[in-house]
């Protein structure tokens, strides 16, 4: 009998451990272990082996969250073949720097979708048949966790169906304001509502962010 309940305590264990991380759906992710999505920056996967085709405009980015409340952060290096550290990320191969794809937000476990638009970010590489590669920083609570995808952009391209839940609410989210929108169909509404909870600071080159309900996560660039 003790070592029955010895095993359901040790599965138990396990199957908090693994409700803990998250899975990127769309884009292809570059590779995904989790025992090692806490390795920055990409999970622990540090070389391109493949890349997919992404809107260089109007696209969606497709994520799951196995907590009950996270926050996450979506980054992208634009021109940039094969980033390998923080301090790349926002960067262009130019050296030309720019804001998060998608700033600090809360989701709710199970999936979410956000609305991005690389091309409306200004910068001057983001063409046709640019490279990229985007990072999603995760944290459900216990430590940031990390996956990338890396993506050549395409003008005009549109994702194949059945790559992003129809029926999914996407997020379009600009500094604090969240507006919802359902994916591949209707545009962002108006109705914003607060994320206020989150705060990011940077000092010295350590980049900090915090929710005053995960308390706070740390990450070097």
């Amino acid at each position: 009998m003790k070592f029955s309940e010895s095993l359901l305590a040790a599965s138990l264990v396990a199957a908090a451990v693994v409700r803990a991380h998250f899975t990127l759906d769309y884009p292809q992710t570059r590779g995904l272990i989790h025992a090692d999505e806490p390795t920055p920056i990409c999970g622990g996967f540090n070389n391109v082996t493949n890349r997919t085709e992404f809107p260089l405009d109007a696209a969606e980015i497709q994520i799951n969250s196995h907590h009950t409340l996270a926050t996450v952060l979506i980054e992208v290096a634009v021109g940039i073949d094969d980033p390998s550290s923080f301090s790349q990320l926002n960067t262009t191969s130019s050296g030309q720097t720019y804001g998060p794809l998608v700033p600090f937000n809360q989701i709710p476990e199970g999936p979410a979708c956000y609305n991005v638009d690389i091309s409306s970010l200004g910068l001057a590489n983001a063409q046709n048949g640019t490279n990229a590669t985007i990072v999603i920083i995760y944290d459900g609570g216990d430590g940031n966790l990390f996956q990338c995808a890396d993506v050549t952009l395409v003008q005009g391209f549109k994702v194949p169906q059945g790559f992003i839940l129809s029926n999914l609410t996407c997020l379009t989210i600009t500094g604090n304001a969240t507006s919802n929108a359902t994916s591949t169909s209707a545009a962002p509404t108006n109705s914003p509502t607060s994320s206020s909870a989150l705060t990011f600071v940077q000092v010295s080159g350590i980049s900090l962010f915090a929710s005053f309900f995960l308390g706070m996560s740390v990450y070097f660039v």
